[in-house]
């Protein structure tokens, strides 16, 4: 059956993106319920289900900004830039979970994400349709030893959040990190209540873990930005979603660390939120 939840959200005419993880059914398939317009879908990778692992076990870390072209210089249309591992991260890491989102856009185009040192894919994680736009796209990115390259055919800023990395060959085995499917279910719609919020927290979902797959949706929110992030601790300087304003509705992935309290959002003006969860990564056991 259909989930309320959704994964992306449009209007007319535009070109929008946005990662999930998304449980399979008992015939390996995913189903794709779609509205108007036509779907492209980008298969990055895939949870195996084992009792244990050594590879692609999630590891949380504190939400933190890697890169801000603002602080320099602009991406230039057709130009790349490279993100090195964060100190700590191993070299042999098989991904990263970050939230890339391109600002003031020069123009229309995409971004495509790989690992530094390989080929270009014929993929895109984030697509913008005109100049002076603000786009994110949260997700996981494959990563070489050198990091991750994001080639912006459009050019414009380029910011990168981290929220955590996968371990590689090297990692002992263990179940912490192993990723939990459910079907996907909503946590919070503020449209219940007929108040656009600038904060608000949401308790922690009944899971042994310490970081939500969460879908992320701003309805009808003032150009701003909203930030996901553990209950009761200091507010991070990352983003989670860009809302643009008017009759807008963005959504975006979010791996998201949760405490005891669960996940605050802060948003830098008023806005609907939505909240879906499709899983989670374990803690231990």
């Amino acid at each position: 059956m259909r989930p309320e939840a959704s994964n992306l959200n449009y209007r007319p005419n535009q070109i929008r993106s946005n990662s999930a993880i998304v449980a399979t059914g008992a015939d390996a398939t995913v189903d794709v319920y779609n509205t108007s317009g036509e779907v492209v879908v980008d298969v990055v990778g895939w949870f195996a289900p084992v009792s244990s692992a050594t590879s692609g076990r999630f590891t949380s870390l504190p939400p933190a900004r890697l890169l801000d072209t603002r602080d320099s210089s602009i991406v230039p249309i057709g130009g790349s830039v490279t993100v090195p591992l964060p100190a700590g991260v191993p070299a042999d890491t098989t991904a990263l979970s970050l939230n890339v989102t391109v600002t003031e856009s020069t123009g229309a185009g995409f971004v495509t994400a790989y690992p530094a040192g390989s080929e270009q894919p014929l993929s895109s994680s984030l697509n913008l349709d005109a100049a002076g736009q603000t786009r994110a796209a949260g997700g996981i990115y494959p990563a070489s030893s050198s990091g991750v390259t994001f080639f912006l055919s459009g050019g414009g800023h380029l910011v990168v959040d981290i929220t955590g990395w996968f371990t590689g060959p090297s990692a002992p085995a263990s179940t912490t990190g192993l990723f939990v499917p459910v079907t996907p279910r909503r946590l919070l719609d503020t449209r219940d209540f007929g108040i656009r919020f600038t904060s608000i927290q949401i308790p922690r979902p009944d899971m042994n873990a310490d970081t939500a797959a969460i879908n992320v949706t701003s309805v009808d929110g003032d150009p701003s930005f909203v930030t996901a992030y553990p209950a009761g601790t200091e507010r991070p300087n990352t983003s989670t979603v860009n809302p643009t304003g008017g009759d807008d509705i963005v959504a975006n992935l979010a791996l998201t660390p949760v405490s005891s309290e669960g996940i605050a959002f802060m948003a830098s003006a008023r806005t609907h939120l939505v909240v879906d969860l499709n899983g989670w990564f374990l803690v231990s056991g």
